[in-house]
């Protein structure tokens, strides 16, 4: 593997670890959220969004972002032709063979895979984001059950409000996606006029990632609500999300400097969806998630000796 690929592996294994870091959620609450609240409490999702970003423990996380994207940038030419390369060599399309399964007219509602690349794409669609919403929802309303009907409205709020704010970002940052490139790298056309981003979008709308955004989105909502699942969760995290990036990058649909900014956005529009209920109890805040933060205390030995124990739980 080459070494701007290597980065790039390397990379994720960073944003995704970072990601890990959530504010636990407990799991259950004694407020009901309404599907007014999808609406209602949007405002809301946006400020709190603010709040954690722009909280000091935060920091930390944008500057490995901003790290990450600007040391990615750089290599995303020579990382997107070695990505095609690796395609290649294992029999995998480097093509975007999505497909129109629903329309209203002119207008394509649903596109469907076709082969296993798109496959991968389509992971990270919106309609997979609100087929999932729909279920914890459709789940919760079935079984009278608060918890699943808090994590679907907090899904539809969360994608709401994200894919608003990326859509303003990629209006203002105008960067070409690999398929479209007429530069290495693609170029950056900041703020294009609204008629020429409709025309032509992989144009401009390659930075951040949506796709990774939302999928992102989700999984840091779905494993705040059910933490006692966190051991699945998480290294599902990680698969789902490598597998979408692989994909995206093999089909010429964003470049790997797209990534980091649409994780930290997920990250933190996933938080702030969870503030949308008051919790019974909540864990602290300023503990992180046991991946990162091993048990060290001291322990009888078997002799009577005084010994140090660790304990790293994941």
């Amino acid at each position: 593997m080459r070494g701007p690929l290597k980065f790039f592996f390397g990379s994720f294994v960073v944003l995704f670890i970072l990601s890990q870091c959530i504010d636990a959620h407990a799991s259950e609450s004694d407020e009901r959220l309404s599907i007014l609240d999808i609406a209602f409490k949007l405002p809301k999702v946006y400020g709190d969004t603010f709040d954690i970003g722009t909280d000091k423990e935060n920091l930390a996380k944008w500057a490995i972002t901003g790290a990450l994207t600007a040391g990615l940038i750089p290599y995303d030419e020579e990382i997107y032709l070695e990505t095609q390369r690796l395609g290649r060599r294992w029999n995998i399309s480097t093509v975007d063979n999505l497909k129109p399964l629903i329309k209203v007219g002119k207008i394509t509602v649903l596109r469907g895979p076709t082969d296993f690349s798109s496959g991968l794409y389509f992971l990270g669609d919106g309609w997979v984001q609100l087929t999932t919403a729909s279920a914890f929802l459709l789940t919760g309303y079935a079984l009278d059950a608060t918890r699943p009907i808090n994590t679907g409205i907090e899904l539809f709020t969360g994608l709401t409000a994200s894919t608003i704010a990326s859509q303003v970002l990629k209006r203002i940052s105008g960067r070409e996606g690999p398929a479209a490139r007429t530069e290495r790298g693609g170029a950056w056309r900041p703020f294009p006029s609204y008629n020429a981003y409709q025309k032509s979008r992989t144009t401009y709308d390659a930075f951040p990632s949506g796709h990774v955004m939302v999928s992102t989105l989700t999984f840091t909502i779905i494993r705040g609500n059910y933490p006692e699942f966190e051991s699945i969760l998480f290294p599902a995290q990680v698969v789902y999300l490598t597998a979408l990036g692989f994909g995206m990058l093999n089909n010429g649909i964003h470049w790997a400097g797209d990534y980091p900014l649409g994780i930290m956005l997920g990250y933190l529009f996933g938080r702030a969806s969870l503030r949308m209920v008051d919790v019974k109890e909540k864990l602290s805040a300023d503990k992180p998630t046991a991946l990162l933060d091993p048990d060290i205390f001291p322990a009888i030995g078997a002799e009577g000796s005084l010994t140090t124990n660790f304990k790293w739980e994941f």
